[in-house]
């Protein structure tokens, strides 16, 4: 989905951009490419994503499934399967994500391209982040991170190995694994340049925030939450996929700190959000 925002910054508008993939396509298929074709579809369902129209962003990217099967290259097979999985997860959809996630581990053992075999357990383990399956997450970010030890892989298409780190102490926080929370939040700090990215910056001051709440420091737990809103990726408005786990968590953090009202108006905002974007998982009704 970043391809879309690195896009955006040489044209003037989305509807550009839909122009220029357009021609692309047409070019393609005048050409009788598929391969060019199957580029071109991913790029225009990308693009539609980049705008919250994942109705249309799903149509061409089964567009482009469809003929990767047709010509086999299971490395090609292996990103639109993480594609289609990403977007359904972007829409709550996670047994859908799920079930392409995996068709696109069982493509791992044809490829050697040890950086996609990373990126996709990366993605799986988070649908599980998401999904509040906090145990198996941290299976498969050990696996991820067995490979990228063991290749000297440090950086991912669009995040690196410091953004695995967040992933895993959020979740050991969740299990309620303090001292192991610890552990990787010291690990995190002591990363030097390596910081969190995009998504994973919006994350890790939620985690802080959830670890000053515990802590009993809840003005800094305030000031951690209220930063992290401010890190999305205000480019990418799929970012916002993440903003109902992030209100259920402020506004259940405020009700601990006995700040109802506050806590009341931040939940809110979350079903306010949940039902503009028709998501259910994360729905709180009573509170």
């Amino acid at each position: 989905m970043k391809n879309a925002s690195l896009y955006s910054d040489y044209y003037d508008s989305v509807s550009d951009l839909h122009a220029l993939c357009d021609k692309a396509i047409e070019i393609s298929l005048e050409n009788q490419n598929e391969f060019a074709l199957f580029v071109d579809y991913h790029k225009k369902g990308v693009i539609y994503s980049y705008n919250e129209d994942y109705d249309k962003a799903i149509v061409y990217f089964l567009k482009s499934k469809d003929l990767r099967l047709k010509l086999g290259y299971p490395l090609h097979l292996t990103r639109i399967y993480n594609g289609i999985g990403y977007l359904y997860m972007l829409t709550e959809k996670y047994k859908e994500a799920q079930r392409y996630y995996r068709k696109a581990i069982s493509q791992l053992h044809k490829i050697h391209e040890f950086n996609e075999v990373s990126a996709t357990l990366c993605n799986y383990a988070f649908l599980h982040l998401m999904s509040r399956n906090y145990k198996e997450c941290i299976k498969i970010i050990d696996k991820l991170l067995q490979i990228m030890k063991i290749f000297n892989i440090t950086y991912l298409p669009y995040r690196n190995i410091t953004d695995i780190y967040v992933l895993k102490a959020l979740c050991f926080f969740k299990l309620g694994e303090s001292f192991k929370t610890t552990d990787l939040v010291n690990r995190i700090e002591s990363m030097g340049s390596l910081k969190p990215t995009y998504n994973y910056i919006f994350l890790y001051c939620m985690l802080k925030g959830l670890i000053y709440a515990e802590k009993g420091q809840f003005d800094l737990a305030v000031n951690s939450f209220e930063n992290a809103i401010c890190k999305l990726d205000t480019a990418n408005k799929s970012s916002n996929f993440m903003l109902p786990m992030y209100y259920l968590e402020y506004g259940q953090m405020l009700f601990k700190a006995n700040n109802k009202k506050l806590g009341e108006e931040i939940l809110k905002k979350g079903l306010t959000l949940c039902e503009k974007m028709n998501y259910t998982y994360y729905w709180v009704r009573d509170f």
